[in-house]
């Protein structure tokens, strides 16, 4: 018997020990999860918080789209709307919306030149143009057409308009965001997916941009493009093409600087020697450039009688340089020509059968020297 006491009694012991650090565990347990659920009290507490002060936030997020969104519409004080000209009314049927424009461009400089897509005026009595810029109606004093880039200069007597700012459009990367404005109701959020396509032929005059881009979707043509910063990189050209800004630049300056487009032009046609799959970068020489190639079969590679031509440049040249800045695929020739004026000289780097060579031409008029 006294042995079955002792079983029993180390049996009541372990039981009893078990009971007590069992409850000892539920107490500490259920300190423990006190204590998480008033630290996820006060967590919640604190993101409550922030919530709210997110709702009233004066500002966008940096770097965000709402961010970009925001910049976008900043730039909608800088739209032109372009009308036949037509004379204020009361009366409803005679009533005019943003939707009912010829086009809309944008204001690039402040004293009045606001730049459109050519498409716009086509079939259009130019001398017959209304202006609509920010609630304000004027009238078109001059219109300038530039032919290479199909781009429209329009200019009203007007000081203080608010000029909209341009973005790198040579640097855009397929797969960007872009914005497409028709209007101030009407705002398209696309993408590019090829910033490299070629409605010219690659090879074509040094001076010509032969770069043109297609979108993500199908848009009406002689919209203006923004990025994601506001800036203008582009018009839509219908369809899902579109033209980069860069096409345009130099026609903006020479009409600020000039009054009518003027280029300076080399007289040659080259090929970006890295758009070219079969072109042997090794045996020229070189690992970027511009190679002087004929067009066609009936053209000659260097204009006779151009300031290519006096200097003596010669088909398969490679350009590398201009003024010593060198040109590539992400920096053109084109690019680089635009640069400079009708009687400017610059030093031509080139590659003649692997060996550099600099050259001194003197830049003459393009439609004299094409």
């Amino acid at each position: 018997m006294k042995k079955i006491n002792k079983q029993w009694t180390y049996t009541g012991l372990v039981l009893i020990t078990s009971i007590v650090v069992g409850s000892l565990s539920g107490v500490v347990a259920s300190v423990i999860t006190n204590q998480s659920l008033d630290n996820y009290m006060q967590v919640m507490s604190d993101e409550e918080i922030v919530l709210s002060l997110s709702q009233v936030k004066p500002d966008p997020i940096p770097g965000t789209y709402e961010e970009a969104l925001s910049a976008v519409y900043d730039s909608y004080d800088s739209l032109a709307y372009a009308y036949s000209k037509v004379d204020a009314s009361i009366f409803e049927a005679d009533w005019l919306y943003q939707s009912d424009a010829l086009g809309v461009g944008v204001v690039v400089t402040s004293d009045g030149w606001i730049l459109f897509e050519g498409d716009v005026f086509l079939g259009i009595d130019t001398d017959n143009i209304n202006l609509l810029i920010n609630d304000q109606w004027y009238e078109a004093t001059e219109i300038i057409r530039d032919t290479r880039s199909d781009s429209v200069l329009v200019h009203v007597d007007s000081n203080g308009l608010e000029a909209v700012t341009f973005g790198a459009s040579e640097f855009a990367q397929s797969g960007e965001m872009i914005f497409v404005v028709e209007n101030s109701n009407a705002l398209y959020i696309s993408s590019l997916i090829d910033t490299e396509y070629y409605i010219q032929k690659p090879s074509s005059r040094a001076e010509d941009h032969w770069g043109f881009w297609k979108v993500q979707d199908e848009m009406d043509s002689s919209l203006p493009i923004f990025d994601s910063s506001g800036h203008l990189i582009g018009f839509t050209s219908g369809d899902i093409d579109a033209l980069p800004f860069y096409h345009v630049e130099s026609f903006i300056e020479s009409v600020l600087e000039f009054g009518e487009p003027q280029y300076a032009a080399m007289g040659v046609y080259t090929i970006d020697i890295n758009s070219a799959v079969n072109v042997d970068a090794e045996a020229l020489g070189v690992d970027k450039g511009f190679m002087i190639v004929r067009p066609d079969i009936y053209s000659q590679a260097v204009q006779y009688g151009s300031p290519a031509y006096d200097a003596g440049l010669q088909e398969r040249d490679v350009v590398v340089s201009v003024d010593g800045v060198e040109v590539s695929t992400e920096y053109s020739l084109a690019k680089a020509l635009s640069r400079y004026s009708v009687g400017d000289e610059i030093m031509i780097g080139i590659v003649r059968e692997t060996e550099y060579v600099e050259k001194v031409i003197t830049l003459e008029d393009y439609d004299l020297v094409y």
